[in-house]
């Protein structure tokens, strides 16, 4: 039931003067804790018994009813329970259930259908709530008529008992439907009533126990749901003028303040106030960059940003020196005089409450709401009570002097307030950049390529203020773009990785229509979760991976990403020496499995191979790829017979065995090179072979073939040289010839060359498609034959079917340039294709490390002992036939010592590791940030090796597996999913996929 203000009679004085004890069950933010304080203020002034517990999920309310169910309590719920039922928890009996809930609209069962609920809410919020009649959302239990017909009554009676339960049953029917239109219409939206701390201190001053203490937790209580974008600007004057100015003028006593008296009582006033976060603890140039309305005025995230903010500055005659030194060290004039400048360019009619207490500065309440918002909400992995304390603990700091606590106001502000903005800023800035955010129907989309702290995700005051800012930004680009919302996906990393935090901000628009700030995000979702039962709101990989899956070389994942395949080989070479004979060379397979992998259930089971398999075979493998359920393929190159060899394996789950179906063998000219496997034309039945061969005039000629993905359809679809690249022309009945691969590669080489003088080659045929052909490029130099071929990651070549015209194309590279050296093709680890979506990784030197002192002593140690090392081995060799090779033993023993079981002295840095997405649509490269595992190279200690592989789904995105290494026994097998970066995703995807808070 509702109660409508009259507070102190039907709430206050009856948890006062009952004999039970009070339970306050309160929420973790900012306004909650404000209420509580105002709250026990009340009855510790009354005597009055009670506790705290602090609650962030529903699941919390119940575990406390369950907890308290054989006492007897009065429990007062602050911000939490108003929106759910609670008739349907386990509520002690003979208690009383207050709640005191910002949070709207309220569960209509709430409302009407249990008498231990008593909700209170100010009578001025009626209308804005718009409940339904209880006659068309509830209905009262009607005497049951007996069902059953009497046998011996007339047939005319049974005939109308018929008919009136049918008709009964048919009201009942329109009744529901009825009923379900109104209450959808009910539940559409949601929004944020006034700040239940407000409610508390009239209350207060209704008791007449209201001080300045009060009003100021009050203060930043009502700060707290502004700045959190809760309530609009138009709500928050709203409840200054109206319900808090008879406290403005209770406790700001103009005499003292007018006279420059300075006592040791607190002082609130209220005045204007620069819509700068925390300016005064900061300086200008900060707190300007990261401000929604300057940043989007400046476009600050441009290449001319930090011009456009000096242009401005220079318009509204402030100096550059004024902005960079901190606020506070300004002389009073001149901070006065900036700040009147900057509240003239801004039009800005804010207005916030100041404390003073004796010599202490002056604080804003924004600022404090703002430090006692994040204390609440960072770091989430401390308990909800440690950090319930540490808020409260802000906020009282905040009208105290002990130096202690203001340090630790002054610390919070400082650090963990600028960092957040800061990250806002740069997480806005790289979406506008990098042009992450699409239209996908009837919303926005952005997808984070990149990893943010975790504690910044768990703090809804950093979701809200960026998704906020990001859709303001994004609507200054270009007109039409403020009737959409968006969606929001920032990806977690560490043990939570694949995980996705969802968030959504309303159109634009929608803001202007109303001052309440109503949204449907939350219910769009759950309304996902209701029509799609199957459906698990929970992370892409939440199973502990399979020790099936544990060192496995090749990955491979279905068409839906829902299985996943993994082969792992180990091999052994051992030599057998007879005497008389030839030694003889034994390959010995000790380890030949697949592993079969459910991502949704967790199950896994592993397959031998059989034992007709050649171990010799498995040596020589080059992509492991899947047909359909239990239908894998490997394929091999046998470089000494030219042949590529395809099996294919079915899964038997009874034997458990992969069992050998079919094996096809491919002879092509002899490559001078190892092939590239590319897995685009998959979904159509074709796999791509690329490679380079050698011709006899020296040349060497670029050959590409598609050959069938399934052996067994080998018959039916014939294979395709395209390096010969022919079309079927409809209109003829044979084949015409229109262009040939190596008339590109003419193309490529009539170029000019650039201002380096090199020239671009054809390296990898990426996409085929009827309309046109993507290539991948490299740079080498015409005038040495011998110089490494260079990664051309700036441009890519396109090969028009249908104009039969070649181009090359530019490529964003911006996230691949900034490792700061062109990328050698050799760089290149690992390259999967799928459907034209490409994923790469690159393993490249470390360029900043190799200018460090460190290293170009060790280059110059490695020149010396490089010379010394020759010298050594020739006066060795010399020296044999005088000690029998002794000399030479103790140098091998000395290198050994020095330099390891290779000798090779170490001349290089450990290499870095990228992973980029490559999206051949909009020419440009996305990075992803992810931390491969090294292992160790037994061959050259200057070479490094990275524990991983990975495969790509029919989406786009990517499977990755990083294998534990042998140089660390704690090391684990992981699991992690990248998405593609660019592909429109459903909200039955990411309600599927990603966890909603």
């Amino acid at each position: 039931m509702i109660l409508e203000d009259n507070f102190r009679q039907a709430f206050y004085n009856k948890i006062k003067k009952g004999d039970k004890s009070v339970v306050l069950i309160v929420s973790v933010d900012a306004d909650a804790v404000c209420s509580t304080m105002i709250l026990t203020h009340l009855l510790k002034c009354d005597d009055v018994p009670y506790s705290i517990r602090t609650v962030e999920g529903w699941g919390s309310v119940d575990k406390i009813f369950v907890e308290l169910q054989e006492q007897k309590c009065n429990y007062i719920l602050i911000n939490c329970g108003a929106t759910r039922s609670l008739s349907r928890l386990q509520l002690p009996p003979d208690s009383i259930v207050y709640v005191l809930d910002s949070h709207r609209p309220f569960h209509i069962e709430n409302v009407y259908a249990n008498e231990q609920v008593h909700l209170l809410i100010n009578n001025s919020e009626m209308t804005e709530l718009q409940l339904p009649d209880v006659d068309s959302v509830i209905q009262e239990d009607s005497d049951d008529e007996d069902e059953n017909d009497d046998e011996d009554a007339p047939y005319e009676q049974q005939v109308e008992n018929v008919r009136r339960r049918a008709i009964r049953r048919e009201e009942m029917q329109v009744w529901e439907r009825q009923r379900q239109r109104i209450l959808w219409k009910y539940y559409e939206s949601t929004w944020f009533s006034s700040p239940s701390c407000v409610t508390l201190l009239e209350l207060a001053a209704e008791m007449n126990k209201v001080s300045a203490e009060l009003m100021w937790y009050t203060s930043v209580g009502l700060n707290s749901a502004f700045i959190d974008k809760l309530i609009s600007i138009e709500r928050y004057t709203q409840i200054c003028v109206d319900r808090m100015r008879p406290f403005v003028n209770r406790f700001m006593p103009r005499n003292i303040i007018n006279q420059g008296k300075v006592d040791d009582l607190l002082h609130i006033t209220f005045g204007r106030e620069l819509p700068l976060a925390i300016y005064s603890h900061w300086d200008l140039y900060n707190s300007m960059t990261v401000n929604e309305y300057f940043s989007i005025k400046t476009k600050n995230w441009t290449q001319r940003g930090d011009a456009n903010t000096r242009q401005l500055l220079t318009q509204l005659g402030i100096t550059l020196h004024e902005t960079k030194q901190k606020f506070e060290s300004l002389p009073t004039e001149q901070r006065n005089l900036v700040v009147d400048v900057l509240e003239k360019e801004m039009d800005s009619s804010f207005a916030t409450f100041f404390a003073t207490l004796g010599y202490c500065g002056k604080l804003s309440a924004c600022d404090v709401a703002r430090a006692v918002t994040l204390k609440l909400e960072m770091p989430r992995h401390e308990s909800m009570l440690n950090r319930f304390q540490a808020g409260k603990m802000i906020l009282q700091s905040s009208i105290t002097g002990e130096r202690q606590e203001r340090l630790h106001l002054s610390h919070t502000l400082t650090s963990t307030c600028q960092r957040v903005l800061q990250v806002s800023w740069k997480s806005v800035s790289a979406a506008i950049n990098q042009s992450e955010i699409i239209s996908n129907g009837p919303y926005y989309l952005f997808s984070c390529a990149r990893a943010i702290d975790e504690d910044m995700l768990d703090s809804r005051h950093f979701l809200y203020n960026t998704t906020s800012f990001m859709l303001s930004a994004f609507a200054s680009m270009k007109k039409g773009r403020t009737a959409k919302p968006l969606i929001a996906m920032f990806p977690l990393d560490g043990e939570s990785a694949g995980w996705l935090v969802v968030t959504g901000v309303m159109p634009i628009a929608t803001i202007y229509e109303d001052n309440l700030i109503k949204t449907c995000i939350g219910r769009a979702f759950e309304r996902v979760k209701k029509t799609n039962p199957t459906i698990r709101i929970q992370s892409y990989f939440v199973h502990s991976t399979p020790e099936g899956l544990n060192g496995a070389q090749y990955l491979a994942v279905n068409r839906e990403g829902t299985i996943i395949y993994g082969l792992r080989i180990r091999v052994e070479l051992s030599i057998i020496e007879a005497p008389g004979d030839v030694p003889e060379v034994i390959t010995t397979a000790t380890e030949k499995t697949v592993c079969k992998y459910h991502v949704a259930s967790g199950s896994w089971k592993t397959f031998q191979l059989d034992d007709d398999f050649d171990p010799l075979l498995l040596t020589r493998v080059l992509e492991f790829y899947t047909i359909s359920d239990n239908l894998v393929v490997i394929l091999c190159y046998d470089s000494e017979h030219c042949q590529f060899i395809q099996v294919l394996m079915y899964l038997e789950h009874e034997k458990e065995w992969a069992q050998s179906v079919v094996y096809r063998r491919k002879t092509v000219s002899r490559l001078a090179g190892p092939p590239i496997v590319n897995l685009s034309f998959l979904d159509k039945g074709k796999i791509l072979l690329c490679g380079v061969r050698g011709a006899e005039n020296g040349i060497n000629e670029r050959m590409s073939m598609n050959i069938a993905a399934n052996p067994l359809n080998s018959f039916n679809q014939q294979d395709e040289d395209f390096s010969n690249l022919v079309i079927l022309d409809r209109g003829m009945k044979c084949f015409i010839l229109f262009f040939q691969m190596e008339e590109f590669n003419k193309f490529l080489i009539t170029r000019p060359p650039d201002i380096d003088g090199k020239s671009l080659i054809s390296l990898f045929l990426l996409n085929l498609d009827q309309d046109q052909i993507s290539v991948l490029l490299s740079e080498v130099d015409p005038n040495d034959p011998n110089s490494e071929a260079i990664f051309a990651t700036n441009c890519i070549g396109i090969i028009n079917r249908k104009d039969k015209e070649f181009s090359v194309e530019q490529l964003d590279d911006s996230v691949i340039s900034s490792t700061g050296k062109p990328l050698k093709v050799t760089s290149i680890a690992n390259m999967k294709t799928k459907g034209g979506s490409v994923w790469m990784t690159f393993s490249v030197t470390d360029i900043e490390k190799l200018k460090t002192i460190y290293w170009r002593c060790k280059h110059l140690y490695v020149r010396v002992m490089l010379r010394l090392m020759i010298m050594g081995f020739h006066g060795s060799i010399y020296l044999w036939r005088f000690d029998n090779g002794f000399t030479f033993y103790c140098l091998t023993r000395i290198l050994t010592f020095l330099h390891g079981p290779t000798m090779i002295p170490i001349y290089a840095p450990q290499k870095k590791f990228y992973m980029c997405y490559l999206d051949i649509q909009r020419r440009r490269f996305f990075r992803y940030d992810h931390t491969a595992r090294v292992q160790k190279n037994k061959r050259d200690p200057n070479e490094t090796d990275f524990a991983i592989s990975f495969d790509v789904d029919s989406s786009g995105g990517t499977v990755v597996l990083d294998h534990p290494i042998d140089e660390c026994k704690e090391s684990k097998m992981k699991l992690s999913y990248f998405p593609n970066p660019t592909k429109p995703q459903s909200l039955v995807k990411l309600a599927t996929f990603s966890a909603y808070r």
